[in-house]
Order: structure tokens, then C-alpha cells, then sequence
């Protein structure tokens, strides 16, 4: 009779199919125990970071306002507003008559009645300067 040797998965090759709980759970423990290391180098970095800096916080507490850098224009917290108050102001200034100086006779007239105004009056023209005949510089 033969005898039926059974084929192991050493012998064919590949990898076995059943996964082993004991590699599994040394995984986790090794990448909790990674993240438990982790937080504890940054904890301490913190606060050893925190003394070398006198214990000022690194950040501000919400609602603190911070000064912008010298040169930079701050940043207007109510810009709709603002642009409505400049948009009222050009559209006085474009529609309304108003005198800018009473005593020279200066006055601020709405556009639409100056365009009426410059398009009645003809188109300026420029008017070329006279030609000079000097005879002795014509080339033959």
C-alpha cells in the first residue's frame, strides 16, 4: 500500500490560511503602545518648551484681538457696511448738485446732465501748424 504523506503549507509554498491570534494581539499592543510613547514625548515637549519660554501660552485665547505688523493695513471688521457707506457716498456724489466752492463759483453738477452738456458742444479740433517753404532745405 502507498502511504498518503499530508501536504503541510510549508510544503507548498504559501502562506497558511488560519492567521494567528497571538501575532495579532502583539500588532496592537505594539502600535497602542507606540501611540502611548507618542503622546507622552509631546507632552513632555510641551512643557519643557513652555518653561524655556518663560510659560507664556503659545496660543491666544479666542476672542483676542492680535495688532497686525507695522505696514500691513488692518483688516476691517465690517466691510459690508463700509462699502455700502462709500457706495451711498459716490452715488450722492454722482447725482446730486452741490457747490464745492460757493465763492469762485465752483459747483458739482450729476453726471448724466454734464455728459448732455459736453455732448451739445462740437468736437474740439486741433489745428496743425502752418507748413515753412525754406527753398534751401528741399532736396531734388
Amino acid at each position: 500500500m502507498t502511504e498518503h504523506k499530508r501536504e503541510t503549507s510549508k510544503d507548498l509554498g504559501h502562506e497558511p490560511l488560519a492567521v494567528s491570534a497571538r501575532a495579532v494581539s502583539v500588532a496592537v499592543a505594539i502600535l497602542f503602545g507606540g501611540i502611548i510613547v507618542a503622546l507622552i514625548l509631546m507632552a513632555g515637549l510641551s512643557v519643557y518648551l513652555a518653561a524655556v519660554r518663560g510659560g507664556a501660552p503659545t496660543v491666544r485665547p479666542v476672542g483676542t484681538a492680535i495688532a497686525p505688523p507695522p505696514g500691513i493695513p488692518a483688516i476691517d471688521a465690517n466691510q459690508t457696511a463700509t462699502l455700502r457707506q462709500v457706495r451711498a457716498r459716490e452715488k450722492t456724489l454722482l447725482t446730486e448738485y452741490a457747490w464745492e466752492d460757493r465763492d469762485t463759483g465752483v459747483a458739482r453738477i450729476p453726471i448724466h446732465r454734464a455728459m448732455e452738456i459736453l455732448a451739445r458742444q462740437p468736437v474740439p479740433t486741433r489745428e496743425l501748424p502752418e507748413e515753412s517753404s525754406d527753398e534751401g532745405t528741399a532736396i531734388e
